[in-house]
């Protein structure tokens, strides 16, 4: 029997909540607040029940396709001063530059949003060189590199890399993503694979490794066990669910990708 949020008990302890609160922002005005709505329940739960919470949370916001830099520029820090968060997680990089998968991505409804971005982003010299810069002049604390790869080698050189970054605090490494057809699920779906990135990127660094994973697998907890074994110091639970939408006029799928990463209120049960 899956356990929920309920069935645990928080006093006194410390819980890490990951959010999804990257949303749509034009002339500095939330256009959707839907991400932000869904994830209040599960805060208020835990501050109900005497828990210290940490938030993490995705603040990056890709500007548009034809902007070939395809720049994480930082989308609240005009709304409200960022240093009054614990920190962030900023935008999943990989090794070279990703434009993506093909659109239309998002797709929303009132059930939630599925979305097939394959990690669109400038690459790791370039957040390094722009980005983690660009951040500093708004937030005065550590932040979290999220990082995904396709081997272990990608995966070691990422760590190996933000793991210098004294701006860095944490690194995320990302094995569930749904949106990628190299790596990524793969990596993630298997206990052998997970702990051999777990052990060679600890290797190479002595920053906490948190390793963000899949809820698509018949038993995560041994997932997460195998992380552990590896050396990992956290897990970041969970990414988005495998999901398609329909378009009942063309009857295919809304999403170019047919297939694409599903987040929303079903994930609560499975979460």
């Amino acid at each position: 029997m899956k356990k929920t949020i309920k069935d645990y008990q928080y006093k006194d302890k410390t819980v890490i909540i990951r959010c999804d609160l990257n949303v749509p922002i034009k002339n500095n005005e939330i256009e959707d607040d839907t991400r932000i709505n869904e994830s209040l329940s599960s805060i208020n739960y835990l501050i109900d029940n005497n828990a210290k919470i940490i938030i993490l949370s995705h603040l990056g916001k890709i500007k548009t396709e034809e902007d070939e830099k395809m720049s994480l520029g930082i989308s609240t820090a005009s709304l409200y001063p960022l240093d009054m968060l614990g920190t962030f997680s900023f935008k999943g990089t990989t090794v070279s530059p990703r434009f993506g998968n093909p659109t239309p991505r998002i797709a929303e409804w009132d059930a939630g949003i599925i979305n097939s971005i394959g990690l669109q982003n400038p690459g790791m010299e370039h957040v390094l060189e722009h980005e983690l810069p660009e951040m500093k002049e708004y937030f005065h604390k550590k932040v979290i590199a999220n990082v995904s790869g396709f081997s272990v080698d990608e995966y070691v050189t990422l760590c190996e890399r933000f793991g210098r970054e004294e701006q860095v605090g944490i690194l995320e490494v990302n094995v569930s993503c749904p949106n990628v057809r190299a790596g990524g699920m793969a990596h993630g779906t298997s206990c052998e694979n997970v702990y051999a990135i777990a052990k060679a990127v600890k290797n190479v660094t002595d920053k906490p490794i948190y390793m963000k994973l899949s809820p698509n697998v018949t038993d995560i907890s041994a997932i997460a066990a195998a992380c552990e074994e590896g050396g990992a110091d956290g897990i970041s639970l969970i990414n988005t669910m495998t999901g398609m939408r329909i378009d009942p006029k063309t009857r295919r799928p809304v999403i170019a990708n047919k297939i694409a990463g599903y987040s929303g209120k079903a994930l609560f049960p499975v979460a």
